[in-house]
């Protein structure tokens, strides 16, 4: 079961027919229009991220090394829906994040 949706002109990339297990029950008045985000939506339909923030960090020991991980808050998410990354990984990408985590 499929249903066929008017979508806005910004969404006009998107195909316009979802399953109905994608969707879920409207719960404001259909005359209302919400508003949507103002984000930077590509022709390829990603968005760009960046690192917000690092919330917590942790340490793997194996026989032979130890791995630091951090958990980064990227931007238009949640902190509930941040990534751990390797050491590395924030070094490379994110090295202020490190030192303003690291000097709290």
């Amino acid at each position: 079961m499929a249903y066929h949706l008017e979508l806005p002109a910004q969404l006009s990339a998107v195909h316009n027919i979802f399953h109905v297990s994608q969707l879920i029950k409207c719960l404001r008045v259909p005359t209302m229009i919400v508003e949507t985000e103002n984000g930077q939506l590509e022709p390829d339909l990603v968005y760009p991220e960046h690192p917000v923030k690092i919330v917590d960090y942790k340490t793997r020991v194996t026989r032979n090394q130890v791995t630091k991980f951090y958990k980064v808050q990227w931007s238009n998410h949640s902190e509930w829906e941040a990534t751990w990354e390797t050491e590395e990984f924030v070094q490379s990408k994110c090295p202020e994040l490190l030192q303003i985590y690291q000097g709290i």
